[in-house]
Order: C-alpha cells, then structure tokens, then sequence
C-alpha cells in the first residue's frame, strides 16, 4: 500500500499548498474583517437588555434540540448515512462549545455531559476520518498505483467503517 500512501501525502501537501494560498489572498481578510464587523454591530444593537445567562441558556437549549433532532433523524434511517452522523457530530461540538464556553454563567454542572460529548466526537470523528479516507481514494486518480492495492485499500477502509459502526452501537 506505500505507492497509495505516498501519493495520498503528495495529493495532501498539494491541497495544503492551495488552501494556503487562498487564506493569504486580500480578500479573504477582508471579508472576515467585514462579518467580524457585522457580527459586533449586531451584538450591540440587539443584546443589550438581555441577561447572559439567560442568553447562554437559551443558546445551549437551542443547540440541545439541534443535537436531539439530527440524533433522531441519524438514528430513523435503516443505515445511517455518513452525512447524517457527520452532522450528529457538529451538533454535538457546537452543544460542548457553549457549555464548556458558558460553564461559569449557566446553572448546573456540566462536566459529565461534556465529557460525554468529547467521547461520542471522538468517536465520530474517527469514523469521518475514515469515510472521507475512503471518499478521497474513490474521488482521485492515483496514477502509479496499481487498481488492485486501491481496491484492497478501500475494503480495509469499509471494514473499518463497519468496526466503528458496531463501537458507536454497542
């Protein structure tokens, strides 16, 4: 498998390489300055009378609820779709973001919830690596590679897929 891991890296550190490039360009500085900018202004003008910790709690219950619903849309399908548990795991980051961001504001300890939250991220995003691992081989042209090890390649990843599918479940 080195032939597919070394044009993995190759194909990697060009991707790098341009996305470095993109971030550096002017105008990628000046939109971020601009929604930075409309970000304040609204802040201002909007929350101004509202009490942080009812601000943080309303916040972390919004972000339960999107959590509750993508968990329920990811548990209803027959298979769940890699789409569906990446979401799953957005959702769940965003949640233990604002609770490790508004711990000290909001009421009742979170810590064991955040703790869980990290563990189901954790394991999520292993089982992402590996769908967008198998994503990439299928998607690119490895010229050099015999078909044989990007086939023997793909069914690893598959296996590990369903590893991790059974981890999450049980």
């Amino acid at each position: 498998m080195e032939p597919l891991v070394a044009a993995a890296r190759e194909k990697r550190a060009q991707a790098v390489v341009h996305s470095q490039t993109m971030i550096k360009g002017d105008k990628v500085e000046g939109f971020l300055n601009e929604v930075l900018s409309y970000a304040q202004a609204t802040l201002q003008s909007n929350c101004h009378d509202v009490p942080i910790r009812a601000f943080a709690e309303e916040r972390v219950r919004l972000a339960q609820r999107a959590l509750h619903k993508r968990s329920c849309r990811a548990a209803r399908s027959e298979t769940a779709h890699e789409e569906d548990l990446h979401d799953v795991r957005k959702a769940g980051k965003k949640l233990r973001y604002l609770l490790e961001f508004f711990q000290p504001v909001i009421k009742g300890g979170h810590g064991r919830v955040i703790r869980k939250l990290t563990t189901v991220q954790n394991k999520l995003g292993q089982f992402n690596d590996i769908a967008a691992s198998e994503t990439l081989i299928r998607d690119a042209s490895f010229s050099g590679v015999p078909p044989e090890v990007v086939e023997e390649s793909l069914r690893w990843l598959e296996e590990q897929k369903g590893r991790r599918m059974r981890d999450m479940a049980g």
